[in-house]
């Protein structure tokens, strides 16, 4: 099971959601408000950085965004996530570099 810690605004938060759902992978969402509530101390348990998101699988917590997806989520089949056009390929390359973490998984394609 995925669960997945997120944020409604966060720019990442929004990249994981899209890839989950890129790969119609089903997910349990603890949305945060991102005021405050980060700092939980059971959030903080499972992300001692306190920023989202944070992904739980099976079990095993994933906080950095720029590690590669778990395999259940990688190796799931999709549709194509990648533009097949030139012109396409380069206007979804630029809207994943407007993210500070450009090689996060969500936007690695994964």
């Amino acid at each position: 099971m995925l669960t997945l810690y997120h944020g409604r605004t966060s720019v990442c938060s929004i990249k994981a959601r899209l890839a989950l759902a890129e790969k119609a992978v089903v997910w349990d969402g603890r949305l945060l408000t991102l005021r405050g509530d980060q700092f939980d101390p059971d959030y903080m348990r499972l992300n001692p950085n306190a920023v989202v998101p944070t992904l739980v699988h099976d079990g095993k917590v994933i906080i950095e965004s720029t590690a590669p997806p778990p395999r259940r989520v990688a190796s799931k089949p999709s549709p194509q996530s990648r533009p097949w056009s030139a012109r396409s390929s380069s206007r979804a390359r630029s809207r994943t570099a407007r993210c500070p973490t450009a090689s996060c998984w969500p936007c690695a394609g994964g």
